[in-house]
């Protein structure tokens, strides 16, 4: 009896544990479509995600502010910025001067907007600080100038003084040389006369640092037209030059007395001329790169004369010398 009784607990321990295992089956076996999101994903609680966002909102009105305030700075700089340049008359000016160069001022102008002080730049690179007040301006290259200016250039009557100790006193119009005029260089030459377009043009007496002196005609800085040339040693030349070379009439006299009149070319004699030596002998005829060359007439101290051909100033066919009557 005792035996049975086990049996049948065991039976109904089993059945009690059958419906157990039916239902989870059950369960499994639902449909995957009636699954929602949440009951695979653990999602934070309301509480939470209201904490965040808390806590995201004060770092984002801080940033706000903070642009806000810098804007606000910003624009109140600009504001009184303008009306310090109202105020004080800064301006910033761009124009093109009557040369054509394109210039940018920026500093004090007149009541008309005309600079009156400031710093400039040219459209070529060149800049510097200007007073049209006092007429002073200083490039960026060391030169100086002080005169008249016109828009920020040299115009009128001024001084320039290079960087380099150069030094030019005289008339300027559109920022350059023109009118009359004295350069000084540093090593100790000068030039003084007319200049046009920033060059040597016209009537001028160059004086080399050695003594020697030209006076005469120059065409772009350089000799050109008619002019008297002194040398240091004492000759000198008067006549002809073309591209700073002694060309056309001229007559050359040496320190000793010699002198040579006729033509020249090339800075040399070249041509028809008369060659006299100090002692009495002279020479009448052709002349090439500075010898006597080609057919002439030469007369001895002594009044003998040989006319014919010469090559490198040695007589090569010549008539018979003659005898001529000289006066005592």
């Amino acid at each position: 009896m005792a035996k049975k009784g086990k049996k049948s607990k065991k039976k109904q321990t089993v059945a009690e544990a059958a419906p157990v295992e039916e239902t989870s089956v059950e369960e499994s076996s639902a449909p995957a479509e009636e699954r929602t999101l949440s009951d695979v994903i653990e999602l934070p609680d309301e509480d939470v995600i209201r904490s965040s966002e808390d806590d995201v909102r004060p770092a984002v009105s801080s940033r706000s502010i903070i642009i806000t305030v810098i804007a606000g700075l910003a624009a109140a700089l600009l504001v009184a910025l303008s009306l310090l340049f109202f105020v004080f008359k800064f301006r910033v000016i761009r124009y093109k001067s009557e040369s054509g160069v394109r210039i940018t001022f920026v500093g004090r102008v007149d009541g008309d907007g005309q600079p009156i002080s400031g710093r400039f730049r040219f459209s070529d690179g060149l800049s510097g600080s200007v007073n049209t007040s006092t007429g002073e301006i200083e490039y960026s290259d060391g030169t100086k100038y002080k005169g008249t200016l016109v828009d920020l250039e040299k115009s009128g009557y001024g001084t320039l003084t290079y960087s380099n100790g150069d030094r030019y006193e005289g008339y300027f119009e559109k920022d350059v040389f023109s009118g009359s005029g004295k350069y000084t260089f540093a090593d100790g030459d000068s030039y003084e006369g007319e200049y046009k377009g920033g060059k040597m043009n016209g009537k001028g007496t160059y004086t080399w640092s050695d003594g020697s002196t030209y006076t005469g005609d120059y065409v772009d800085n350089v000799k050109d037209g008619t002019g008297k040339f002194s040398y240091s040693c004492g000759d000198v030349y008067e006549g002809g030059f073309r591209a700073d070379l002694k060309s056309g009439k001229g007559t050359y006299t040496w320190a000793n007395g010699d002198s040579y009149t006729g033509d020249f070319a090339d800075d040399m004699r070249s041509g028809e001329g008369t060659m006299t030596w100090s002692d009495g002998e002279s020479y009448v005829g052709q002349f090439k790169d500075n010898q006597i060359e080609g057919h002439g007439k030469y007369t001895d101290a002594s009044g003998r004369t040989y006319e014919g051909t010469f090559e490198a100033g040695v007589p090569v066919r010549s008539a018979e010398p003659s005898e001529t009557d000289t006066a005592s």
